[in-house]
């Protein structure tokens, strides 16, 4: 199911619970004050039935909600429970990342770069994508790539730059990547340089540098901030 329709839903019945609660029918306002994480529960949940190779950034928002849950109701300390959790998610990361890889090989294998598609292909020479409880995928196929930057928030955006061409030997990206997942795909030719630093979440560049013509003449400079997610940089 589209994450829109359920970001529909829950607004509507948020809009009918409070009608209820100021008719005195229901004390709808009390039950929302302490069960409003259940809404990142169900999020989680939605992508990890629509999407489940998105583990990730569905197991962060389905323990997000219930620490919530768990602090409105029994007054844990947030942050003290917050850490060892996202430590475990982390390792869990690792454990899968493997399995993801050959899964990601075995697709490019058997099928060509011309039969694959992608949600949407653009040909801007600076980009600027924001994905908000809604992934997105994109294929840049720039000839003067210049750079640009994607916010992501409780999403998970794919940019696959390996059919784009810079229009100098320089290009940058501001990366912000807050309870979600972002994966970038660059040509192997194209040296990755990150700057940034993760807070409970994990930035991976994986990417294998190979010369064209004997030297590398393309740098792409990623700046970012990873809070409660993933940011991973391969070709």
């Amino acid at each position: 199911m589209n994450s829109r329709y359920i970001m529909g839903l829950i607004l509507i019945l948020l809009g009918i619970g409070f009608l209820l609660d100021r008719f005195q029918i229901i004390p709808f306002g009390d039950v929302f004050s302490a069960w409003w994480p259940l809404i990142f529960v169900v999020m989680g949940v939605v992508q990890l039935i629509s999407r489940p190779n998105k583990l990730m950034g569905s197991l962060v928002l389905i323990s997000l909600g219930g620490l919530l849950i768990a602090d409105n109701l029994y007054k844990i300390d947030f942050w003290a429970t917050a850490l060892p959790l996202a430590l475990i998610i982390w390792g869990i990361g690792f454990l899968i990342r493997d399995k993801d890889r050959e899964a990601k090989f075995t697709i490019n294998h058997n099928f060509s770069l011309g039969n694959k598609t992608s949600s949407s292909q653009l040909d801007d020479e600076v980009i600027d994508i924001h994905a908000v409880f809604s992934g997105t995928e994109s294929n840049v196929v720039s000839q003067k790539f210049r750079g640009g930057k994607i916010s992501s928030t409780f999403a998970g955006v794919e940019l696959d730059l390996r059919n784009a061409s810079m229009a100098s030997n320089e290009a940058s990206l501001d990366v912000d990547v807050s309870f979600a997942g972002v994966e970038i795909k660059v040509p192997q030719h194209w040296h990755v340089v990150v700057q940034g630093s993760p807070m409970f979440g994990g930035i991976s560049n994986d990417t294998m540098l190979r010369a064209i013509g004997g030297e590398h003449t393309c740098t792409l400079t990623i700046r970012t901030t990873v809070l409660f997610g993933g940011l991973e940089i391969t070709n």
